[in-house]
């Protein structure tokens, strides 16, 4: 048995003798509960963003909802229900960076109750935090619902310890009862990994396996519970470990002409979004202040030109990259806008010709002045770059005011970059 093969099978789901139901948008940021919650049970929701109508939907049924996230400023809170922390989830708590354990987290607010629900969505830090939780954590967990990233790392044997590690545990305690493939990179993206089809980016339900009764599943997913992250066509789970062994040709056309219907449906509705996109980020005017703005970088390495630290502020992409340090612990990158501006938003494109998991550690500070620095994102992170990939996108909405912003790995490695792009409003350049 290869350890890919290992892995993937830890995610076989399974049918339940419970309901399901759907939480939060019809589209990224919703997920499938197993339909028996009660106002009693708090709600756990690691990574908010600016989506988080799943936690307003579950505040609004009555649930004391804790929501976590270190890199943004705060919510609209609608709900007396809904109470926000400026703290993140990680394996070992570092109080120093605003991240707690799941459990340092229960103690510090107090959360009371051993039927709780768990929400994750942290690009790559549930690994280390799952890891580390106990068994005596997990159990008062009585659902989780899980964004899982970088399963196409699945040929690399310390990546597929830590993942077998992780859902092994998951498995002793709960029953795995709903997938649902992320399309954020295509409707018909997938990676190859020993021979097997994966998607990079899954969706998990969990259930407290003493609270259910389970069987084979004979399900074919996408269900009519589930919607597509992006605009693009579901993906079709119609392979190991998620799909039933024994079902007609019936089933499959079903299955596959609900998403077909869905999918064109949508296209219009894609089109008037589209138009109403278009002229809000018209009306926003957001410009790329990082053009031409001076850059400096930690270190060179055999591979680096003169004056590269800019080219990751040219405004075009490079391949394979912009700019690559040497072989060092925590390299960095730094620009200066030059000016202190409230930033809409940071997108950072990898390195384009394959080594995208060295940048997996990636931290990214800003500053107004080079002395003290705020943390915007950290965590184990896996993104790509490109026209046509999907960068590491952190939405800052304004909240945020920088001149400085330094991008740096934790850990001995490489950095290099295709581009990196600081967005603001134009009317604030002008102001400035």
């Amino acid at each position: 048995m290869s350890p890919a093969y290992k892995a993937l099978s830890l995610l076989r789901p399974y049918d339940i003798d419970k309901p399901k139901t759907r939480i939060g948008p019809l589209g990224d940021g919703g997920y499938v509960l197993a339909d028996d919650i009660s106002p009693d049970q708090a709600v756990i929701s690691y990574g908010i963003s600016s989506e988080y109508d799943f936690d307003k939907e579950l505040a609004e049924r009555g649930h004391d909802v804790f929501m976590f996230d270190h890199t943004i400023e705060g919510i609209n809170a609608t709900n007396e229900k809904m109470h926000f922390f400026r703290e993140g989830v990680a394996g070992l708590t570092d109080a120093s960076k605003n991240l707690f354990s799941i459990e340092d987290h229960l103690l510090r607010h107090q959360v009371a109750g051993d039927r709780l629900i768990l929400k994750m969505d942290v690009e790559g830090a549930e690994y280390d935090a799952l890891e580390s939780a106990s068994a005596e954590t997990l159990r008062r967990f009585e659902q989780i619902v899980l964004e899982v990233h970088g399963l196409h790392l699945l040929n690399d044997l310390r990546f597929v310890e830590k993942f077998c590690a992780v859902f092994g545990k998951l498995n002793s305690y709960f029953t795995l009862f709903h997938v649902h493939a992320n399309n954020y990179d295509g409707s018909n993206s997938l990676s190859v990994v020993s021979g097997m089809p994966v998607s990079k980016l899954m969706e998990l339900s969990y259930i407290n396996s003493d609270c259910v009764q389970r069987r084979n599943s004979q399900t074919l997913y996408p269900t009519a519970l589930d919607y597509p992250n992006t605009r693009q066509k579901d993906k079709l789970l119609w392979f190991f470990p998620f799909m039933p062994t024994h079902l007609s040709l019936e089933d499959f056309a079903v299955c596959g002409n609900r998403v077909e219907s869905f999918h064109r449906q949508d296209d219009q509705r894609s089109r008037e979004r589209l138009l109403i996109s278009e002229r809000k980020q018209a009306e926003r005017q957001l410009v790329n202040i990082a053009i031409g703005r001076p850059a400096t970088q930690s270190s060179y390495s055999p591979w680096s030109t003169q004056s590269e630290a800019s080219q990751a502020v040219s405004g075009a992409i490079q391949r394979p990259f912009a700019f690559h340090t040497d072989l060092e612990d925590r390299p960095w990158w730094q620009v200066d806008l030059l000016s202190v501006y409230p930033i809409e938003s940071i997108v950072i494109h990898n390195r384009l010709d394959g080594f995208a998991d060295r940048a997996r550690t990636l931290r990214v500070e800003v500053s107004e002045g080079a002395e003290v620095w705020r943390l915007v994102h950290a965590g184990l992170t896996v993104f790509s770059g490109g026209a046509s990939g999907s960068p590491l996108s952190l939405p800052l909405n304004g909240a945020v005011n920088a001149r400085f912003v330094r991008i740096s790995l934790d850990e001995k490695q490489c950095l290099h970059l295709a581009q990196v792009q600081i967005f603001v409003h134009a009317q604030n350049i002008q102001s400035s």
